[in-house]
């Protein structure tokens, strides 16, 4: 039997009213109380997907090693392509509809946006990398960096930031919803919540 097994609130529970009168660490007692008679059901198919997505990344990053240090060698410091135009319309396309899809899910408060934050951000960092290294030694250097230092990755920042909070909320609610004790770690030290067992990690 746990140590607090025992223990008793200073109210009987009945009415939201009862809920309001304990104090925090009453209310921090219960929620663990109550999160302790069932655990989480796992989702199914998520030991699978965790050894899909343990399996991909490893060998993508591994490959990707070799690949890096052949392009370092052989590609020319110039090359001419027909699709530059449509490589630039398209990526600063998909750019805007990051943006937009994140201005108006914020505006709606809608969950979704902490991925498009992450996206949005991401495609910042690529357009001011972009950007600065193709221009670099030209005329347009200059405009390239300045934009990079003093719009996109301010605006990268500030969406990280954003989703990095938001998420940190997110995880301290449904940590103390699950009945663990304490603070929870930092998000890079957090297990997954899928599961209350500390060792597994379930996607």
């Amino acid at each position: 039997m746990a140590p607090d097994d025992e223990e008793r609130l200073s109210v009987a529970v009945t009415t939201r009213s009862d809920a309001a009168s304990l104090s925090l660490d009453e209310r921090d007692r219960l929620a663990r109380w109550i999160a302790a008679l069932e655990s989480p059901a796992v989702p199914t198919g998520a030991r699978r997907r965790r050894r899909e997505v343990l399996t991909i990344a490893t060998v993508g990053a591994l490959a990707l090693v070799p690949w890096i240090t052949y392009l370092s060698v052989t590609l020319p410091q110039r090359y001419a392509t027909a699709g530059w135009r449509a490589a630039w319309v398209g990526f600063d396309v998909a750019l805007v509809a990051a943006l937009a899809a994140t201005a108006w899910l914020t505006l709606k408060r809608r969950q979704a946006v902490v991925m498009l934050l992450i996206l949005s951000g991401a495609l910042l960092v690529c357009d001011a990398w972009f950007d600065v290294v193709l221009s670099w030694g030209g005329s347009d250097a200059i405009v390239s960096i300045l934009t990079a230092a003093l719009i996109e990755l301010p605006l990268a920042v500030l969406f990280f930031a954003t989703y990095h909070r938001l998420l940190r909320a997110l995880t301290h609610m449904v940590w103390h919803q699950q009945g663990r004790p304490g603070e929870p770690p930092p998000l890079r030290l957090m297990p997954l919540l899928l599961t209350r067992s500390p060792g597994r990690l379930d996607l």
